[in-house]
């Protein structure tokens, strides 16, 4: 852009990138705090110019060491803003506060309105990790990260990554107090595997909610599923289960059960404090391979703990690097990617 303007920016604590000549600046919570507060007449000039700000992750409002840092942003902006979150618990109350904190300021006051998505973009589909049963850590002689142990998934054998049905998790007893969640909705491959699972304990379910049946499919004609057909066959399933609860909890446990079975070994592997970090650090290299090979890359890695992220990016670039050096060593490369001595000399002319 003209005159020493960027199109974007960055600043946080540690590093930070055009953030008072950029017209869109992507910062933390305590640095924006910084740039308001600042007494800097020309960061004051910057801070006059903030048309809009978008806040993501704002749950953090109420479960973050910076939630008072959250809680002073919302206040000082004079700008319209965007709160993002897909995981807050409380919508109503959080829209009520920021509501009720918007028309207290003296200027520019204006209401807040709440919008809730019931469907995310893309369904979410969990897996969880296969696992020798892990050491627990009070048997463990070194917990150091660098160290390995023998828990590794190195002795498992075919796919560590094994798909985890969530419904694999409930049990009556808190069915019964809490219901099913409504934000645990199911992709069209859990909807099949819940229909098949139920279908083996109960002939009235297997023959009501056949896939075919219910959506009236005929042969000489296509058929397309959205995602609103789908839920409605899931919410069949669902009130279902429910009414089992209710008059045939034997069924309902089957159901459970059955559906509990591929994961419910690694659960009890679980259930005995470990260390996670050393665990991981072990696994990340052929967990990010079997990825691969599914063709589930790109991804991303998330942990409480930057460190261990940190301690994971470097185990796999070590490794990345010791391949290409292996690769580069090979016959394979030389043949078909080494230039030749005389290849250099003649481009040398």
């Amino acid at each position: 852009m003209t005159r020493g303007k960027s199109l974007f920016g960055t600043l946080n604590p540690e590093h930070s990138q055009n953030p008072l000549q950029c017209q869109v600046l992507v910062t933390v919570p305590e640095s924006l705090e910084a740039l308001m507060l600042s007494t800097n007449p020309k960061v004051q000039e910057f801070v006059s110019h903030i048309k809009y700000v978008v806040f993501d992750e704002v749950h953090s409002i109420g479960a973050s060491p910076e939630a008072h840092i959250w809680e002073h942003l919302l206040l000082l902006i004079q700008c319209p803003f965007l709160a993002l979150s897909a995981t807050i618990g409380n919508a109503a109350k959080l829209h009520a506060w920021l509501d009720n904190a918007e028309q207290s300021k003296t200027d520019h006051k204006r209401k807040v309105d709440l919008i809730i998505h019931h469907e995310r973009y893309s369904e979410l589909e969990l897996s969880i990790m296969r696992v020798e049963k892990p050491q627990p850590i009070e048997a463990s002689p070194n917990n150091d990260l660098e160290v390995a142990s023998s828990a590794t998934s190195d002795s498992i054998d075919g796919d560590i990554i094994e798909p985890f049905m969530p419904y694999g998790v409930f049990m009556p007893e808190k069915i019964r107090m809490f219901g099913i969640p409504d934000d645990q909705q199911l992709t069209a491959r859990q909807i099949l595997q819940l229909y098949t699972t139920m279908a083996s304990v109960d002939e009235k379910t297997k023959n009501e909610f056949e896939p075919c049946h219910f959506y009236g499919y005929k042969a000489s004609e296509p058929l397309w599923l959205s995602r609103s057909a789908l839920r409605k066959l899931e919410n069949g399933l669902k009130q279902r289960l429910l009414q089992w609860l209710a008059e045939d909890e034997q069924k309902l446990k089957k159901v459970l059960n059955n559906l509990a079975k591929p994961i419910d070994e690694q659960l009890q592997h679980r259930a005995v404090p470990f260390n996670k970090e050393k665990l991981a650090l072990e696994n990340i290299v052929r967990i990010v391979d079997e990825m691969n090979e599914k063709n589930m890359l790109p991804a991303m890695c998330f942990n409480d703990d930057r460190s261990v992220c940190e301690n994971l990016a470097i185990r796999l670039c070590k490794e990345l690097e010791d391949r290409e050096m292996e690769f580069m060593n090979s016959a394979e490369f030389k043949t078909k990617y080494a230039i030749k001595d005389e290849d250099v000399s003649c481009k040398g002319r």
